[in-house]
């Protein structure tokens, strides 16, 4: 009876929240009132049970790769990581085949349940003594340590509120939630010419599928919060197994002091999923270099898949580690080095490939629309936007890419995607490296980091492609400030320096991220003492106009944004600019000829246009060729005059009807 009493608890959980949802749909936009509350637990109580299903598939592949000489912190990030890797590529094989509905999500989950129903009993009971386990440890911590768990807490909670609101992300509006939207009402995977960042590696997203697809949106954002925390505690625990328990904690609090990543964890966002794989990835080659376990290789190679399963951006960093994999066994003999390869490239690419292939059929393009182009993207579109791409950053000169480091600090809005994107001030300390007491593990681990700064100046030079080497540069920061810090004789001396530097970096952070919370004010909202439509009024800029469309236009209206690719609050009448560059294209191609202009829009189906004039000037901003400005000089000056009269206008939107006729 005692062993029934664990699966029949949680099924009724399950049960439970499913009759939730179906007794309390989520609540309308206007809804103020307890109910409210409901739509949190809800989100709350499936983020908990796909985390305990997560972590129980996870844990029974680590049990049949036979990992050793792993912590309990090692085996509970690596089997929530595979976990929900695997629970999102179960939801992109429903999408792939047609039957992408919420009934079949939840037989994938039960179908989990089922096959992971030993793990999942032995997680519950080993929950108590992991709470005592972490709150004895907790009592032995030095005060440092505990105020850096309490400002952890303190920024964990902020964040916790700041996700339970409705989402507001800039890019999750475009594409992280109304890519699975869209293929929701597809029921299944589809190709989206128009919402092109919707079909790459779409991972993480999937996993967001599950949340929308039971009706909560805000599940994602507490999914990406959770991706957060563990990439921040595998940079604790890669420091602690590899360096010491000093610099592990020194290297936590670097990472948790740069503003990005507590801002970006409560957004839609798939940053710190990405940036986890790419730890993990690293994390078990380091492993395996120590024990040559074939195992660690085969996590490692699994890794490196979903990162590439992730970031097209993935690539790069796969071929680096790639080569590292040779590198490192190359001494093991020839026929041992190409096994090592063979074995960690092969899965990866086999991990990987699943969205490559998916393009490939969908489209022609494994990596579409970028390269080769593909449907809805022919050369001038895509050529236009590289040109955008390469707007961000200091130069491609010869002595802009050795000024890189600084320029990303002095010239910081030009790296900038929307985000508070600055890297740590205290990582310029990595050039003191050479003049610091050598250390092998450090030392290969400068030279990955160097590489893969490398491949991203000569991408997109944006600050937030920088995340998955922030843990890196944390780590090598944390070794050098306690190399620092032992050379000078005074042990209090020691503690100031390394308590200045790195507790100034955690409150600024604390406050930026308070200020974000009380601009916000996320608590009436979640309470019910707010509707979601007055949160977003408030909250977020698109709305306001998005909704005078919606209940303002006819049914049959076509409202092209224009330079705004958000259209997750517009519904069907709006036609998003993805690439925010769709009038510019236009005017490239036809010219100031007001009529064809307006001929092409008919042709289109257009019957009002939208233009987000603080968009538009953020691409003027980056677009290299001028032709940005240009466009908008001519809308504003020549075709509004002659073929549009307003019709709304608030501080960041004007929508115009078309008065010009075929």
């Amino acid at each position: 009876m005692k062993q029934l009493r664990l699966p029949l608890s949680v099924s009724g959980l399950v049960i439970g929240l499913v009759c939730l949802r179906l007794l309390f749909p989520e609540r309308p936009e206007n809804y103020i009132g307890v109910r409210a509350l409901l739509d949190a637990f809800f989100a709350i109580g499936l983020l908990a049970l796909t985390l305990l299903l997560s972590g129980a598939t996870g844990w029974k592949i680590l049990l049949m790769l036979k990992i050793d000489r792993a912590s309990n912190l090692e085996v509970g990030l690596f089997s929530l990581t595979i976990g929900m890797s695997i629970l999102a590529y179960g939801v992109l094989g429903l999408g792939v085949v047609g039957i992408l509905t919420p009934g079949m999500i939840l037989l994938w989950m039960l179908g989990l349940a089922i096959w992971t129903i030993d793990q999942w009993k032995m997680i519950i009971l080993k929950i108590p003594g992991w709470i005592n386990a972490l709150i004895n440890n907790w009592r032995s911590l030095g005060v440092p340590q505990n105020a850096i768990v309490f400002i952890s807490l303190i920024i964990l909670s902020l964040d916790v509120l700041l996700a339970l609101a409705p989402p507001i992300g800039y890019d999750g509006l475009i594409y992280h939630l109304q890519g699975p939207r869209s293929f929701l009402d597809a029921g299944r995977i589809v190709l989206l010419p128009e919402n092109w960042q919707a079909n790459g590696p779409f991972t993480i997203e999937m996993l967001y599928t599950v949340g929308m697809a039971f009706g909560s949106d805000v599940f994602s954002q507490l999914t990406h919060l959770v991706y957060a925390v563990c990439l921040l505690l595998a940079t604790y625990s890669f420091t602690r197994r590899f360096q010491g328990r000093r610099e592990s904690w020194i290297a936590y609090a670097i990472l948790l002091g740069i503003p990005l990543i507590p801002y970006l964890a409560a957004l839609p966002n798939v940053d710190f999923s990405w940036a986890l794989y790419e730890l993990l990835a690293m994390y078990g080659l380091f492993i395996w270099r120590e024990t040559r376990g074939k195992n660690w290789l085969i996590l490692s190679g699994l890794m490196v898949g979903w990162a590439l399963g992730s970031k097209y951006f993935a690539l790069g960093w796969a071929g680096i580690l790639g080569l590292w994999v040779l590198l490192e066994s190359h001494k093991d003999g020839w026929k041992k080095m190409f096994f090592a390869g063979f074995l960690f490239g092969s899965l990866g690419l086999l991990v990987g490939s699943p969205w490559y292939i998916k393009n490939m059929v969908l489209s022609g393009n494994p990596v579409y629309p970028f390269i080769f182009g593909g449907p809805g993207w022919d050369f001038p579109r895509l050529n236009f936007y590289m040109k955008y791409a390469q707007g961000f950053g200091g130069g491609r000169g010869l002595l802009d890419y050795i000024l890189l480091p600084l320029k990303i600090y002095t010239e910081r809005e030009k790296f900038n995607a929307g985000y508070i994107e600055l890297p740590s001030l205290l990582f310029p300390l990595v050039f003191l490296l050479p003049w610091i007491k050598r250390n092998l593990i450090i030392n290969i681990l400068a030279i990955l980091t160097f590489l893969h700064f490398v491949m991203w100046a000569f991408s997109v030079q944006i600050t937030r492609y920088l995340v998955p080497i922030f843990p890196a540069l944390s780590v090598i920061t944390a070794y050098i400030l306690v190399d620092l810090s032992d050379r000078i004789s005074l042990r209090i001396g020691r503690r100031v320096l390394v308590a200045v530097l790195v507790g100034s970096m955690l409150t600024v952070t604390i406050i930026i991220i308070y200020l974000n919370f009380i601009n916000n004010r996320p608590l009436p909202v979640i309470a019910g003492l707010e509707s979601k439509y007055a949160y977003l009024m408030r909250t977020e800029k698109s709305y306001p106009a998005q909704q005078y469309i919606k209940h303002n236009l006819p049914a049959q209206s076509k409202v092209l944004l224009m330079w705004d690719g958000r259209s997750y609050y517009c519904g069907g009448r709006c036609l998003p600019d993805t690439d925010q560059s769709r009038w510019a294209r236009l005017f490239i191609e036809i010219g100031p000829d007001t009529s064809r202009l307006a001929a092409r829009l008919h042709s289109m189906g257009i019957t009002h246009l939208y233009l987000s004039a603080g968009d538009a000037r953020y691409i003027i901003s980056h677009d290299l060729t001028a032709q940005t400005q240009r466009s908008v000089d001519y809308f504003s000056r020549s075709f509004i005059p002659s073929c549009a009269n307003e019709i709304y206008n608030d501080t960041w939107v004007m929508i115009y009807t078309l008065t010009c006729s075929d």
